[in-house]
């Protein structure tokens, strides 16, 4: 536990009063019964001030052990603020005795003292919860820099307090080894007086080698014109200087503390820097992670509204906005039904009748996909997921949807569907062209022809239905009017007799061949052409028997598949959804490239894989099966966890379905997989946005109304009740001047704030408002316009505050910043001026200014029992000079002894309103005053004195500000007087001693010239020097009589010029002969003021004036 290194230092009765105003105040702001500055007593802490409420149960005086677990131990241990809204409610706080006096929440805030070491703690306790609010913890703020300021000040005081204040030299010492602070001593030249191990580190060097150097001289430039700047600053204006800078990869938060002497001069500044860097990192940190999250949600590419349960639309994020066309203002309070949804589906679906069935039950449509339509009139599809969000009373109120574009998707699964019914119909026609063959090879279709083994081929045989398939006679072909070899396509040609040469060769007994051959049209049609080798006894070809059909119909349907399998597979390559296909044993046997994207393997290493191989708990895949056997055969919108080849686990959405085999049996499993990691994370981030919503609506302080355009209240929240006392039946319906302090204000706010605005926000605004009860208040007030699509206003939203304890604590703050920067002006008067009469006229004339009063003066001596009294100092506006100006010493008379008495009796400031004394009726016009206020003054030294301003202009009331204000610069005022005065007495007392002194010395060198028998001459020279010692500002000179006595002889007059001394060697005794010779004549004692005119010294002025004595 933490204890002060600092020796009890008893703090002075004007400081202690102050802060009982200041724990008074406090509590009485934030309305709690306790309000408490403790002190920090070694292994002890001390109540040392606690508000006067009769409810409080901490007493002044008291003490508690530093190990009793009270709340003010864990501010002094981790010197930090500390917020506790219910003790009751955390475990850690079970063993402590506040708890026990029924004091369950807390605010406090540690006090530092001027070299950094904890004095206390100033804080409030409430017996209640209490969620103490931001403006309740910067009031607490500012009181904490009033007390440390006055710390500071009582700090600077010389004398005893200052050596209790900064205690021993070790304590000091193991200030400065502090490990966790860097500390600096300097000169005013920015000499190192002492510096801590730790800053000498920073240096790279030890203590005793920085300590003499010139900080100036270690800084780089960049550096050092920051830094010098501050520190001189310090000196110059005897202010705490503090800054934030970062240097060597850390942050420091530096403090430059004044020293000052015991006149008030600044003659060192201590330089203390603190490491902050964790507090900028986790500040730092804070922000990106709030940028990050609201990235998420602002520029996620996922698709964000809530709607009500009419329909309507209340939120609409940047995304959806961008993605439909819509702007904010154009979609909310819009019906979804004719903005982003169609009416109907182009499948004929009723989707104004779904998304009534939705608002009715969402449940039933958690996941749901349909169409949907954007501003331009493009029909997009949109997978959506639904949530439904009930009031606090259990009803459905809105509807939360996220939706993903999922038309490319559904575009791909239209076109595989297509490919496929088309590559299934083209299946259907070949097996119908099949057989077709077959019935025409039996009935005759199938054209049998008999080549001739010789060049061009020729036709030795046809069968008759060559006419029907070609349009030729048979006996064109047979008897060679039309040879075989011309009607081949002469594309083909070439082909086709390398073909037959290579068959021929390779002795294979038959082969097939397809080419083109053309019909009596000219039209070339596509053969099949099954060719058999005759061959004789010998072996050698001597004929070919061919079987040819038409194919071209087969052909045809065969290049439109091969097109339609190219798009598909362009189709297939530019999926960002992996397509996939599996066999009845689950084994992968297609999937498209997007697969090396989103898993990471080449499509090729993916077949043959089972597909539970990429699912991250592979067990679950039969879950899948069995939701689809559920759902009909398939599954949409399935969410599973995978892996990727990384090894990293993501989300994906899978829709499937079984696929058949002719039979109608299931063959496998194909379906599309979308990666939904992003919108997962933001699903998970959006869950905690409206977590944290949902808390902040339900717990909001601030009263929060909706009227429409005819400021007629449509609905309000609870804190509306809290605030204005109206139950919400008593406002809904009826218009806001109800809350308004009288007609006119609601007037007047209905033409600036309604009519004539046409910001969608309008700027915070303050107006008076009245509770039910009658009760005016001030409210903090903003509203936002509600417009309809074209941008006309329908209605407004507004939220007020009451700030009544605000108002009350800004003013009360107000006037209290501004008495201290009275005191603080004061404060400098009296410590710049280099002596009394300066000090006092420096502390009037700024009185004059800070009351605005015709005349300030001090009154000495403020004693009934003197003769006279006098006006030392008085500044006075033009035209109303006063006593000063009148001159002179004043006598007492019964009138000013009954204001002195007055004045001495109270420890107050005396008033006196609608006055008017005249001591005399001659001074009339200079004492004519109306109202008067004066105080006693007590220096420590001599009698009272009496300070007293007037207002001579008009008749003033003065206040209890005033008052207050004029008490406690007449207290400053004692204080400067006292060392004042102090100081001359004791400058006087210094003087004579060592003019005695001197005296003594002097006296001992006569005694001893005397003792050893020195010649007259030296003894006399000793005399005149010792005289001379004595007073300084005079010369001295002794002369001699003769044995005549009728004339001086020179004596001793070591500091006169000879001439002199010669010249007067031998003067006259007798009258008017300078003065020496005129008192040696009548023997008397004489005294010239000056020497040029007095009448003793004409035959001597030229002589005097040339050895300067005056």
């Amino acid at each position: 536990m933490l204890t002060s290194k600092f020796d009890y230092l008893p703090l002075s009765e004007d400081i202690l009063a102050k802060w009982q105003r200041i724990v008074n105040l406090i509590a009485k702001i934030i309305d709690v019964p306790t309000g408490m500055i403790t002190r920090l007593d070694r292994s002890q802490l001390e109540v040392l001030v606690v508000s006067e409420n009769e409810d409080n149960p901490y007493i002044k005086g008291a003490r508690y052990n530093l190990d009793t677990g009270r709340y003010c131990e864990t501010v002094i241990d981790q010197r930090k603020p500390l917020l506790v809204a219910n003790a009751l409610q955390d475990s850690t706080w079970q063993r402590n005795p506040s708890i026990e006096q029924g004091m369950i929440s807390y605010l406090g805030f540690p006090l530092q003292r001027p070299n950094g070491e904890l004095f206390g703690t100033l804080c409030v306790l409430d017996n209640r919860e209490h969620l103490f609010s931001t403006e309740q913890q910067e009031l607490l703020t500012e009181f904490k820099a009033v007390i440390e300021q006055d710390l500071q000040t009582f700090a600077a005081r010389p004398g005893k307090e200052e050596a209790l204040l900064l205690g021993s030299e070790a304590t000091a010492r193991a200030l400065l080894n502090t490990p966790s602070i860097l500390t600096m001593m300097l000169a005013g030249n920015g000499t190192i007086l002492d510096v801590n191990d730790t800053m000498a580190t920073r240096f790279n060097k030890i203590r005793e080698e920085l300590i003499g150097l010139c900080l100036w001289e270690l800084l780089p430039p960049e550096v050092l014109k920051v830094r010098k700047a501050h520190i001189l600053t310090t000196f110059n204006t005897g202010k705490i200087q503090r800054w934030e800078d970062y240097r060597a990869g850390a942050w420091f938060e530096t403090c430059a503390d004044p020293i000052f002497d015991e006149h008030g001069t600044v003659t060192k500044v201590a330089v203390v820097a603190y490491d902050i860097t964790e507090r900028k990192q986790a500040q730092h940190a804070l922000e990106k992670s709030e940028r990050k999250y609201r990235e998420l949600v602002n520029e996620a590419a996922t698709i964000i509204l809530r709607w009500d349960i009419n329909g309507n639309v209340t939120f609409f994020n940047e995304y959806a906005q961008s993605f439909f066309g819509f702007s904010e203002a154009e979609i909310l309070g819009k019906n979804v039904v004719g903005t982003i949804v169609p009416e109907t589906e182009f499948t004929g679906r009723d989707l104004a009748q779904l998304m009534e069935e939705i608002c009715l039950d969402p449940s039933n449509f958690e996941h749901n996909e349909n169409e949907n339509i954007k501003r331009n009139g493009e029909r997009v599809w949109i997978a959506w997921r639904n949530r439904p969000i009930f009031n606090q009373a259990g009803e459905l109120i809105e509807i939360h949807s996220v939706g993903i574009d999922i038309t490319a998707r559904k575009r791909a699964d239209e076109a595989l569907s297509k490919a496929r019914d088309e590559l299934e119909m083209r299946v259907q026609e070949r097996t119908a062209e099949l057989e077709q063959e077959r019935r025409l090879f039996v009935s005759g279709p199938t054209v049998v022809f008999k080549w001739s083994a010789a060049e061009g081929w020729p036709v030795e045989y046809v069968s008759p239905n060559v006419t029907c398939q070609f349009g030729y006679a048979p006996e064109d072909l047979t008897s060679g009017k039309i040879k075989f070899a011309d009607i081949v396509h002469p594309d083909d040609l070439a082909h086709v007799a390398k073909e037959v040469q290579s068959y021929s060769k390779s002795g294979v007994p038959h082969f097939e061949q397809e080419y083109r051959l053309a019909n009596s049209n000219g039209e070339y049609r596509w053969l099949y052409d099954f060719t058999v080798v005759v061959r004789n006894d010998e072996g050698v070809i001597t004929h070919f028997h061919g079987y040819v059909i038409d194919i071209t119909e087969r052909k045809q349907a065969e290049e439109r598949i091969l097109a339609s399998e190219t798009e598909l597979r362009g189709i297939m390559e530019s999926l960002q959804d992996v397509y996939y296909r599996t066999d009845a044993q689950g084994n992968i046997i297609r999937v498209s490239p997007s697969a090396r994207k989103v898993f990471g393997f080449e499509p090729d290493d993916a077949v043959g894989q089972p597909a539970s191989f990429f699912w991250r708990h592979p067990e679950q895949r039969e879950n899948l099966l069995q939701a689809m056997q559920a759902g009909g055969g398939m599954v949409q919108n399935y969410e599973v966890q995978v892996v990727h080849k990384n090894g990293t686990d993501f989300w994906v959405s899978v829709n499937s379905h079984f696929y058949k085999n002719a039979q109608g049996d299931i063959a496998g499993v194909e379906g599309a997989i979308r990666d939904i990691t992003k919108r997962k994370q933001a699903e998970q981030e959006l869950k905690h946005q409206k977590t944290l919503f949902e808390a902040v609506f339900r717990d909001v302080p601030d009263a929060m109304v909706i009227a429409n355009v005819n400021r007629e209240i449509i609905m309000c929240n609870p804190a509306m009740t809290r605030t204005f006392g109206y139950e919400p039946w008593e406002l809904i319906g009826h218009q806001t001047a109800l809350i308004y302090e009288n007609h006119e204000e609601f007037e007047r706010q209905g033409q600036e704030r309604f009519k004539l605005s046409a910001e969608e926000k309008l700027k915070p605004y303050t107006v008076n408002y009245k509770r039910k009860n009658g009760e005016i208040f001030p409210g903090e007030t903003v509203g936002t316009a509600i417009r309809d699509e074209a941008g006309d206003i329908i209605g407004f939203i507004g939220v007020m505050r009451d700030i009544t304890e605000r108002k009350l604590a800004e003013d009360e703050l107000q006037r209290g910043r501004q008495h201290f920067q009275y005191l603080d002006k004061i404060s400098r008067g009296l410590t710049a001026a280099p002596d009394l009469n300066a000090m006092l006229w420096n502390v009037l004339e700024e009185m004059l200014e800070i009351f605005n009063v015709d005349r300030a003066w001090l009154f000495y001596p403020c004693d009934p029992e003197a003769p006279f009294w006098t006006v030392p100092v008085e500044v006075t506006r033009p035209g109303y000079d006063g006593a000063f100006a009148a001159g002179g010493e004043i006598p007492h008379n019964p009138d000013t002894i009954a204001v002195i008495q007055d004045a001495l009796k109270s420890t107050n400031p005396v008033t006196h309103d609608f006055y008017k004394w005249v001591p005399e009726p001659e001074l009339e016009h200079y004492f004519y005053i109306r109202t008067q206020l004066i105080i006693a003054l007590h220096p420590k030294i001599d009698k009272p004195w009496l300070l007293g301003i007037h207002q001579c202009s008009h008749n003033r009331k003065w206040s209890v500000d005033d008052k207050r204000l004029f008490r406690d610069i007449a207290e400053r005022i004692t204080g400067a007087l006292t060392n004042r005065l102090l100081q001359q007495q004791l400058e006087l007392d210094i003087a004579q001693r060592k003019r005695i002194e001197n005296i003594e010395k002097g006296r001992s060198k006569v005694l001893e010239l005397l003792a050893m028998g020195a010649p007259i001459e030296e003894i006399l020279n000793r005399l005149v020097i010792n005289a001379e010692e004595t007073n300084p500002q005079m010369l001295c000179s002794v002369l001699l009589v003769d044995d005549k006595r009728t004339h001086l002889k020179h004596g001793a007059a070591p500091s006169l010029p000879d001439f002199y001394n010669k010249a007067i060697d031998g003067m006259e005794i007798g009258p008017n002969v300078g003065s020496c010779g005129t008192a040696a004549y009548t023997g008397n004692r004489v005294i010239i003021e000056d020497v040029a005119t007095h009448p003793f010294w004409e035959n001597f002025r030229e002589l005097a004036a040339r050895a300067g004595i005056r």
